[in-house]
């Protein structure tokens, strides 16, 4: 249900554009958990459906094999239910006779968590095979993955003028927070709502439960909230939980770093104090795949005239800190 949709114009004029000119085969939407890449590719898919034969979403969260997805897949491609052929040849000649949307929601959900960012889970491997060849061979229809990583080989085949295309969702405006706070019968100005997108880094899913928390805790006075000090509450503690547990030991290391060390906090110095001692690429894989995981940023990113400098999100930096103080209790 996306009646709820909060603008992403410019993100979905994008994707039309990219798959509008028949050339786009693989198209990779990757963001933080809760900020809108299900909305986001639902949404596309509601209004661009009349360019296709067939549009298909599935949802990866359980993790199924791929042969359970193409068994499920190819009957309503092929239009028999005795399609006794469910391999990767199968889907790619239908793709080749057929315009077909398909749709791979929480790509994550196959992927393993740890050092590396984008490697599949054992047993999914295919996943990997599937996706090359989709990006690979000539055919007429196209693949959206939603995901909080991109897979491995996405980023090598990806592209201005290639095949593949990946959009990374950011946080919303303080326009669409007051719209998202409307829906929740709470009136903020614009002041407010910025500091609410500063602090939360502008994803739609952590405003609605802020604004629940506005609500049943402050009986709707957004000030008082804001005075209190913001707070990462127990459903945003949950979603910020799944993404820390699918990091490394040294990938927790730098989060705990940067969120004690917020000024000045460069790959250079954290090399230098981080302990115990890592090489110089395990530490670069470690902090490559965070940024890839929209878990830290380059201040740059937001001040083209600062210094290179790796920053966490207010809200992240206070989640990161309570676990530190948890294990230290421990």
């Amino acid at each position: 249900d996306v009646s709820e949709f909060y603008n992403r114009q410019q993100e979905l004029e994008t994707l039309e554009t990219w798959i509008s000119g028949n050339s786009t085969r693989l198209i990779g939407i990757f963001g933080l958990g809760g900020i809108g890449k299900t909305s986001l590719s639902v949404k596309l898919a509601q209004q661009i459906q009349s360019q296709f034969e067939f549009v298909i979403w599935r949802s990866l969260q359980q993790a199924p094999r791929l042969d359970v997805i193409l068994s499920n897949i190819l009957p309503i491609l092929t239009n028999s239910e005795h399609t006794n052929n469910h391999s990767i040849d199968a889907l790619m000649e239908q793709l080749r006779q057929k315009r077909c949307l398909l749709i791979f929601d929480n790509l994550e959900s196959i992927l393993q968590g740890g050092n590396r960012s984008g490697q599949y889970q054992q047993g999914y491997e295919d996943y990997r095979q599937l996706l090359a060849r989709i990006a690979d061979e000539p055919h007429r229809s196209c693949l959206i993955l939603t995901g909080r990583e991109q897979p491995g080989g996405f980023a090598v085949r990806s592209g201005e003028n290639l095949p593949v295309r990946s959009l990374k969702l950011f946080g919303v405006s303080p326009p669409v927070c007051q719209q998202i706070l409307a829906a929740k019968g709470l009136k903020a100005t614009l002041l407010q709502c910025q500091d609410i997108v500063n602090y939360f880094g502008g994803n739609p899913l952590a405003l609605k439960l802020a604004a629940t928390t506005i609500k049943t805790l402050f009986g709707g006075d957004i000030q008082a909230f804001l005075v209190q000090g913001n707070t990462v509450f127990s459903d945003l503690w949950d979603l910020l939980d799944r993404q820390f547990d699918r990091l490394s030991p040294l990938q927790q290391k730098i989060m705990y770093w940067i969120a004690i060390n917020q000024e000045g906090a460069t790959p250079a110095k954290l090399k230098t104090e981080i302990l115990p001692k890592v090489s110089g690429r395990h530490l670069m894989e470690a902090l490559e795949a965070l940024a890839e995981r929209s878990l830290i940023e380059d201040r740059r990113s937001l001040n083209d005239t600062a210094s290179t400098s790796l920053m966490l999100q207010p809200a992240i930096v206070e989640y990161v800190r309570e676990c530190l103080l948890q294990t230290a209790e421990q």
